[in-house]
């Protein structure tokens, strides 16, 4: 016997209304060819509702029953957004065993997450995932874009015979440069050519310290 979509969506009611269990509703479609499509579209449904436990619940039975490429991005995403980094990243390095042409996702993976990171204000934590993703996809502007924003944030000072001097992070001027590179005329050019005037301004002239009193 085989359950179409809106079997699958009575019975995620009966799971919101706590009659059985998540498990139990799989094994009652588990005969539908169509099933993990269905649990894919349904998580990623929830996740743009953000409803993220649940999508991540349906998302997880979806690759069980058949691993997707898309299904792993939409999966590292929503496991993201509710804090489980090191279980998003570890979803984003299963892509490319499910997908060898797929080769534009695992970035994207890295990059929704470094997104996730950089939308809570966690951009030092957002370069590592930005680092994965420029290396996997370097004509990716935006990734590019996004990490000279994260390496921005660490801009730190140190004090030489009296004089303050800003250190630039290693990578940031060559990320904002590559994103200009790539997208000459993309919408982020006046912001990134102002960041980039900016380190040229704060590296040219050491700023020397007032003595106190």
């Amino acid at each position: 016997m085989e359950y179409g979509a809106g079997s699958v969506i009575g019975l995620i009611g009966v799971i919101r209304n706590g009659l059985i269990s998540q498990e139990k509703a799989v094994d009652m479609l588990v005969q539908d060819k169509e099933l993990p499509v269905i649990l894919s579209n349904l998580g990623m449904a929830c996740g743009g509702a953000g409803e993220y436990q649940e999508a991540i619940s349906m998302l997880q039975q979806a690759v069980i029953m058949k691993p997707a490429a898309g299904t792993y991005m939409e999966l590292g995403t929503d496991l993201a957004q509710v804090g489980r980094m090191r279980e998003a990243t570890a979803t984003c390095d299963k892509i490319p065993a499910v997908d060898v042409n797929a080769k534009n996702l695992p970035a994207g993976c890295y990059k929704n997450i470094a997104i996730v990171l950089m939308n809570e204000g966690k951009l030092a934590e957002a370069i590592a995932p930005l680092h994965k993703a420029t290396e996997l996809n370097p004509q990716d502007a935006l990734a590019w874009k996004l990490l000279g924003d994260a390496l921005s944030s660490t801009v730190t000072t140190k004090s030489e015979d009296g004089k303050v001097t800003y250190v630039i992070p290693a990578g940031a001027i060559e990320a904002y440069q590559k994103y200009l590179q790539l997208e000459p005329s993309g919408p982020y050019v006046g912001q990134v050519q102002a960041a980039l005037d900016g380190f040229a301004k704060l590296t040219k002239v050491p700023t020397e310290t007032k003595e106190k009193n």
